[in-house]
């Protein structure tokens, strides 16, 4: 089963200009992929910190149900994927 993120939200607990609420940093909860650490699926568990390097260098992707080599949707700024606009926050 190909799992999404779980985005991490601060409840409006931030007052003004929270990088979380401003969608400028997303994070997962289950996979704790971060901005462009966060690959294109979640893994569906902690990624260590090799993962976490070659996602943010470009270099790897977990994408449906396996790591491939290439490039995260949130790593591109060219990529226009939508799958996660309405996603609910937790």
């Amino acid at each position: 089963m190909i799992l999404t993120h779980r985005l991490y939200c601060c409840d409006g607990d931030c007052m003004d200009h929270c990088p979380v609420c401003d969608d400028r940093i997303r994070m997962c909860m289950v996979c704790g992929g971060l901005t462009k650490s966060l690959p294109t699926d979640c893994p569906g568990q902690v990624m260590g910190p090799e993962h976490n390097i070659a996602v943010y260098d470009g270099e790897l992707d977990f994408r449906g149900l396996d790591w491939v080599r290439g490039v995260s949707i949130f790593h591109s700024p060219l990529a226009q994927d939508t799958r996660y606009d309405d996603l609910e926050l937790w």
